[in-house]
């Protein structure tokens, strides 16, 4: 829901514009900029999931890996946070950045590979050291939510089926 929500320029701008002074022109270069710092932690899961090896993600705080000043995760710290939270799981980090060296591709779409709750994560830590508010992830999807436009939505494959569905069903699901 994330991604998608993500994906619409007035949304994104609407929440920037909230909770920072940004400039509108720095808005698409934010979210590029914040896809691009959380890239490693999505191929991470994504190499988790396909190859099984059952690690653990759940209470990961991103906050104290992510440098609001480089947009870098420091990839040796996640790990060990990683390692923590799946301590059933025995893992070599050279052997997992070799994996995901080999299966990191420019031809993957990013917004396919990342986890939007992720990138709430890391953007309520840019915003927040912006000014101070401590906004967090869930306020942040919240306030995306509200501001995701219904012409953005009706632009969405969802809506489109919905809309087939309703209208094969004989429903109004909306005006």
């Amino acid at each position: 829901l994330e991604i998608t929500l993500i994906q619409s320029e007035t949304a994104f701008s609407a929440v920037v514009h909230e909770f920072s002074d940004m400039d509108k022109n720095a808005h698409n270069s934010l979210k590029i900029k914040l896809l691009d710092a959380i890239k490693f932690l999505s191929y991470v899961r994504w190499h988790n999931d396909v190859n099984n090896l059952g690690l653990r993600f759940r209470g990961l705080n991103l906050g104290d890996v992510f440098d609001v000043k480089s947009f870098n995760l420091n990839t040796e710290l996640l790990l060990n946070k990683i390692k923590r939270l799946s301590p059933h799981v025995i893992i070599n980090n050279d052997a997992l950045l070799a994996d995901i060296e080999a299966i990191k591709n420019d031809n993957h779409d990013i917004l396919q590979l990342t986890n939007g709750h992720d990138l709430m994560k890391i953007m309520a830590v840019y915003l927040s050291s912006m000014n101070k508010k401590g906004i967090n992830d869930v306020d942040l999807a919240t306030a995306l939510r509200i501001a995701f436009p219904l012409e953005d939505f009706r632009n969405t494959q969802l809506y489109k089926n919905t809309y087939e569905w309703a209208l094969m069903n004989k429903c109004l699901i909306h005006n």
